[in-house]
């Protein structure tokens, strides 16, 4: 088994074909999978701010991969 150790939450790209339009997962320990929020930004920078002040508010998770 590999384990690795992240932050939860990270930028998705929604389709690059198409253009800019970023979302962000959030790994849900309790389910142990991914979710998608609400939110849809039309610029990675502002995304990825809201991934960095969600992250700075909670711990890191470990993923465990079979």
């Amino acid at each position: 088994m590999e384990k690795i150790i992240m932050k939860p939450h990270a930028v998705i790209d929604y389709n690059p074909l198409v253009g800019e339009l970023y979302g962000i997962l959030r790994f849900n320990t309790n389910e142990e999978d991914w979710e998608f929020l609400p939110d849809i930004y039309t610029n990675r920078a502002d995304a990825q701010s809201k991934v960095d002040e969600l992250n700075q508010e909670v711990g890191n998770v470990t993923i465990t991969f079979p």
